[in-house]
């Protein structure tokens, strides 16, 4: 009866510690996915302002205009920068075709550019949105429109 007694305790401390045991690693998991939860949003957050800076810097290049200022340039380009640090690589990608076809089109310009130039700024809008968070977006190239205001 005693040794009953005392193998029902012990086995009943056991079972304890090693219940308390998970419990512990399992709080040692969550605390980790909080922490890597809390790094994508803050990622996802900062990526939405670079876009939105990128976004509004690339329109430039819309404009038909060959002549930017020096301040039009030196935006664009910070921006570019950040968002080669924190954008994805879906992003910069569309972007470097971009700014490859508007390099083309400085060198030698055709008309048939600037409506591509449009396709690609549409593109790089809707891969910037799927990286901000809307991986499921129905929205196509043709969804954008591209606004001018006549003078």
């Amino acid at each position: 009866m005693i040794i009953l007694g005392l193998s029902s305790w012990l086995g009943n401390i056991w079972s304890k510690r090693i219940l308390e045991y998970e419990r512990q690693i399992h709080r040692n998991e969550i605390e980790e996915l909080k922490h890597i939860n809390k790094e994508k949003i803050d990622i996802i957050i900062r990526r939405r302002k670079i876009y939105q800076e990128v976004a509004t810097n690339m329109r430039v290049f819309l404009s038909g205009d060959p002549r930017s200022t020096e301040e039009e340039k030196k935006n664009f380009l910070q921006a570019y920068d950040s968002c080669y640090l924190w954008g994805s690589d879906e992003v910069l990608k569309v972007i470097g075709e971009f700014l490859d076809l508007n390099i083309k089109n400085t060198d030698s310009p055709n008309i048939n550019n600037q409506s591509k130039l449009q396709e690609l700024y549409c593109k790089c809008l809707i891969e910037m949105r799927r990286d901000s968070g809307f991986q499921d977006t129905s929205l196509e190239i043709d969804s954008y429109k591209i606004v001018n205001f006549l003078d």
